[in-house]
């Protein structure tokens, strides 16, 4: 029987399939996907992603603040959708 968290852990599962197939894309460019361990959702960042080089450089998501993008806006600005 499915509870009323259901929809929520669907979309969980569906964020973290995306989150992986988006770090083995980055790989091959020699880039690595960052995500805000903050637990507080209060905190700037809760939830998202940055994307770092290989030399520690910020190359996505630090503007405004530290993991400001969401996966949505790395996809759009790979894919222009």
């Amino acid at each position: 029987m499915l509870d009323s968290q259901s929809p929520n852990l669907a979309s969980t599962r569906s964020e973290k399939t995306r989150a992986q197939r988006l770090k083995r894309r980055l790989q091959h460019y020699g880039l690595r996907l960052g995500r805000c361990r903050s637990r507080t959702p209060e905190i700037p960042g809760y939830g998202n992603y940055w994307v770092v080089s290989d030399d520690n450089i910020v190359v996505f998501g630090a503007h405004p603040h530290a993991f400001s993008a969401s996966l949505e806006d790395w996809l759009r600005e790979e894919y222009g959708t």
